[in-house]
Parts: C-alpha cells; sequence; structure tokens
C-alpha cells in the first residue's frame, strides 16, 4: 500500500527543496506518494481543502529554512499533521540551519528535526520506510539511498542557490489572523456537532466510559495499537464496499445451490475483506430466506481480526472461531499461527521453501479445513469450504500469479491454496500493473515447486475486481484470460454500482463447481 507524504513548505527555497524532496522519495521508495503542499485561493473553504489534504497522508515533512522558521504557515500544517493522526510521523528538515538555531518555543521543535546531509537523510529514509506497511530490507534500504543520493544531493544545492523573495519577511500564503478565523469556524463546526450528537449513544455509553471500564480498558487501549489497519479500512472505502456488495448479489444465490454445497466460509485479514463480510450480513439481513436457512447453518473462519469483532455480536457468533489462533499483528490484524515461529527473511527470489516452511504451511492447510477445533469430527471436504482472500497484485505476464509484500504472508497465501478449496481474490484495477510486482520486494504466491500455470488447471478459483470504467474492466478481463481465468460475468453488471465497474472472472475448475453462478467464456462475452 502506498505511503502518502505531505511536504509542507513556505517560500522560494522552501518550495525548490520540497520538489527535491519529493522526486527523491518516488526514486528511492517504490511505496512512497509524496506531494507538496500548495497555495490555497482566499476563494475556496481553506480549512477543509486542507484537511482533505491532510487526511490523505500518514507522514509530513517540513520544509525549514532561514526564511520560515517562524511561519505560521509551516507551524499550522506542522501541527494540523500531527493531530490528524495518532502517533504521524512529522519530520522537520533543515536546510542550512543548525538545530540550535531553532528556538524551543516553535510548535515543531519537539519533533526528531533531521538535517539535509547525508547521514541524516540515510536515517529520514530510515524512518520512513519503518512506517510503511510493506518494508523494504535493510540492506536494499542502503542500496536505493545510494543509487538516490547524488541527484539528491545537487537538487538541494540548486535550492540553497536560490535567492529569497522580499516578501519572505512576511507571511508568504496567508496571514496569521486569516488562519485563526479558519480555525475559530472550523472548531464552532465541530462544537455544533457534538451538540447534535449527544454526550453518548443510544444506550448513554461513550468510548470514553467504556475506556473506563476495568474489563475493557485493556483491550480497548490494545485495539489502539492498530492505527495502519483502521486507516487502511478508510481507503477507497466506497470501492471495496460497492465490490463487496456486487459479489454477493451476483455470485450467492449460485454459492448457496451449489453441489456439494458451501458450508463453511473463511475471511482472510485485510480491511477489503472486512467489507466483504459486512456486506454479507447485510445481504442476509435483506433476504430473509437466506437468512432462514443459510445464515444459521454455516460455519465462519477468519485470521481477520475485523470481521471477527463484528461477527462477534450478531447470529454468526455460535459459528464463529478465529482460525489460526494467536495474536493479530499490528499491520493487518491477522493471526498466522505456527508461522509466527518462522524466522522472518528475504528469501532469493523464487528459491525453494525451507523444510520447516513447507510443515507450516501443511499444517495450516490442515487447520482451515477444520470448522471448530473444539469439537470432534468437525472436518470438511475442500468443497464444502470457500476462501475469500485479497492480494497486493497479480501478474498476468512471467512469472505468473498473485504476489504479496511479506513472507509470512505468502506462505499464508500457500496455505489458502493447499487446502485445495474454491478461492475468491477481491482487487481493484491497481493491482495489475505490471509496475505493481517488483521482484526485490515481492513475494509470488505460486513459484517453483507450486507453479501457477498446474495450480489452475485444477484449484477453483477466481477474481471479483473493481475497476473505474468498463474499458479499465475489459482491459483487465484479457489480461486474466492470458493467466487462464476464461470465463467472467456480464461486462455491465446488473444493479447501480457508484463510482465502481465490477465483475467477476473465474478459471474453468470454480465454474464447474458453481453452475449457478453466470459465467461464461470471456472472449465471446466481452467481444474479444
Amino acid at each position: 500500500m502506498p505511503l502518502k507524504i505531505f511536504l509542507s513548505w513556505n517560500g522560494v527555497r522552501s518550495k525548490a527543496m520540497a520538489e527535491a524532496l519529493r522526486d527523491w522519495l518516488s526514486l528511492a521508495l517504490h511505496y512512497a506518494h509524496p506531494s507538496c503542499s500548495q497555495e490555497i485561493s482566499s476563494g475556496q473553504v481553506w480549512v477543509f481543502e486542507l484537511k482533505k489534504r491532510l487526511e490523505e497522508c500518514k507522514v509530513g515533512i517540513l520544509c525549514i529554512t532561514k526564511e520560515n522558521t517562524e511561519s505560521p504557515w509551516i507551524c499550522f500544517e506542522a501541527g494540523a499533521i500531527s493531530k490528524t493522526f495518532n502517533d504521524s510521523l512529522v519530520i522537520p528538515l533543515l536546510l542550512d540551519l543548525e538545530i540550535s538555531d531553532l528556538s524551543s518555543k516553535l510548535p515543531y521543535s519537539h519533533y526528531q528535526v533531521r538535517k539535509t546531509e547525508r547521514e541524516s537523510m540515510m536515517q529520514v529514509l530510515t524512518d520512513l520506510n519503518a512506517v510503511a506497511e510493506d518494508q523494504i530490507p535493510e540492506r536494499r534500504l542502503h542500496e536505493l539511498f545510494e543509487m538516490s543520493w547524488p541527484k539528491l544531493e545537487a537538487n538541494l544545492a540548486q535550492a540553497r542557490a536560490k535567492l529569497p523573495d522580499s516578501s519572505e519577511t512576511s507571511i508568504s500564503h496567508r496571514d496569521q489572523r486569516a488562519i485563526l478565523e479558519d480555525l475559530v469556524g472550523e472548531i464552532r463546526g465541530f462544537e455544533k456537532r457534538l451538540r447534535d450528537i449527544g454526550p453518548g449513544t443510544s444506550s448513554g455509553v461513550t468510548l470514553d466510559k467504556l475506556g473506563q471500564n476495568q474489563f475493557l480498558e485493556n483491550a480497548i487501549e490494545g485495539l489502539r495499537n492498530y492505527r495502519i489497519l483502521f486507516d487502511r479500512v478508510d481507503e477507497n472505502k466506497g470501492l471495496k464496499s460497492e465490490l463487496s456488495k456486487f459479489f454477493w448479489l451476483y455470485c450467492f444465490s449460485g454459492i448457496a445451490r451449489s453441489q456439494p454445497h458451501v458450508s463453511h466460509i473463511f475471511f482472510e485479514s485485510g480491511s477489503t475483506l472486512a467489507y466483504v463480510a459486512d456486506s454479507f450480513l447485510s445481504q442476509m439481513e435483506e433476504n430473509p430466506y437466506w437468512k432462514k436457512n443459510f445464515l444459521s447453518n454455516i460455519g465462519i473462519t477468519t485470521n481477520n481480526l475485523l470481521v471477527y469483532m463484528e461477527y462477534l455480536f450478531t447470529d454468526l457468533a455460535p459459528n464463529l472461531v478465529m482460525t489460526p489462533q494467536g495474536r493479530p499483528d499490528k499491520r493487518y490484524g491477522a493471526t498466522y499461527g505456527t508461522l509466527e515461529g518462522l524466522d522472518s527473511y528475504d528469501p532469493p527470489f523464487d528459491s525453494p521453501l525451507p523444510t520447516e516452511a513447507k510443515e507450516c504451511i501443511k499444517d495450516l492447510a490442515s487447520q482451515l479445513l477444520t470448522v471448530d477445533a473444539r469439537k470432534s469430527n468437525s472436518d470438511i471436504h475442500s468443497a464444502n469450504l470457500l476462501v475469500l482472500a485479497s492480494s497486493s497484485g497479480i501478474n498476468c505476464d512471467k512469472p505468473l500469479g498473485p504476489h504479496v509484500g511479506s513472507y509470512r504472508n505468502m506462505l499464508f497465501k500457500r496455505a489458502l491454496l493447499q487446502t485445495g478449496a474454491p478461492i475468491v481474490f477481491f482487487v481493484d484495477e491497481s493491482k495489475f500493473a505490471q509496475e505493481s510486482y517488483d521482484p526485490n520486494r515481492c513475494f509470488l504466491v505460486c513459484a517453483q515447486e507450486f507453479e501457477w500455470k498446474t495450480i489452475v488447471k485444477t484449484q477453483p478459483m477466481a477474481f471479483c475486481v473493481g475497476a473505474s470504467n468498463a474499458e479499465r474492466a475489459k482491459e483487465i478481463v484479457r489480461k486474466l484470460m492470458k493467466i487462464e481465468i476464461t470465463k467472467s460475468s456480464p461486462p455491465k453488471p446488473r444493479g447501480k454500482f457508484i463510482d465502481c465497474h465490477p465483475f467477476i472472472a473465474a478459471n474453468e475448475a470454480f465454474a464447474n463447481l458453481f453452475p449457478s453462478i453466470p459465467l461464461e467464456l470471456s472472449e465471446s462475452r466481452w467481444g474479444f
């Protein structure tokens, strides 16, 4: 997932510095999406526009020069960034300044200040990598720095050489009075919304009150550690919601009528699958027949913290099991079972798996085929299990198949596939971009002794895809045909889906297992 970085600047040299950093970060870190702060005209609702931009970023870098150390614009954005995210990363970066030059009264002086020197900039890269979701191995990070530093050094030298405008002795964006007026208006708006909401929920219990309960205090404090996961829920939430709705509307009837019938659903970790799980409940509530005849008889297992918490307070709770067991990791909210005990390392591309890893995969696949480890005779056939999963990307050119951003996640995906159960990957159009795959950071799920061309012939699998428009959908269908995903839903989905053109494409094995899901040859259906 991208790491969005907000570059705050004020003045000619500061702007040149921000632009140099933007180019450098894009080159050095494949996941970095830096954007420069820009002047917002007085005709716009300024504070809301800035708030919108800040909410899209996880990191703030302040471009500090001699001319703008006390700039209200810089000071305000530093505070706004830190308040937008809990435990946010704010990095004041100095150009031709010493740390001792900064007044201790400046609002950003208590952050870890860095200088634009070689060692310090390497540390900046390390700091950013530490908060990224798909981290780059340390050795590779140093290689990327060595490659990109000369260009950054040259661009920073050009920034130093620029002459500041005479107007930079005053505020070059908006004066402090205007900023304060906007803030007062924003605070008054928040106060009104809080009065409208009232002191608590319908039951009179606020989150603060729950946090004071001796039995819930530790649980709520623990949830605060999952900031990355909760931030991911808000990313592309419209698309995730629409894609999930499409899947159940188009596929559920066919899934419910399958023979042998699906008696068990596994929801993998990730925010997208949380939306899929939520949509599943919504569809059950809207269709009393499905709720009566399917919901009470279905077993649910998941390694997804979000899904588990939501289903724990529903009619599904008696049939709900967290599998594999373990403490959810803080990045994805996922449990990995025996995989937790394996060494975390960056193996050579397409190298054979160690024997220990293979044994863990085999054990995990067996666990996934057990509805409830606490009950005897709870094993199920793979055809009774439906796996709903996600992926960091899909390669439709060699090397083929899904790929992920961590070694442990790759092993888990292999375990899902080795169950032999039908599996549906939920992805958006960005996952099919060729540049999404980098052999230096990505892990192929299907490689060497576990090749895609072999698996796709027998493993029932499908891809539920959210595209931005019909043309992009058609382009992705064509790509999927290259990896033997040859059957699909119609080009025009039934129903209304906002800002999303969804479809499902599957291989022959999946279509044969679920004949009641309307899937036809993509070549004729899409007019290739």
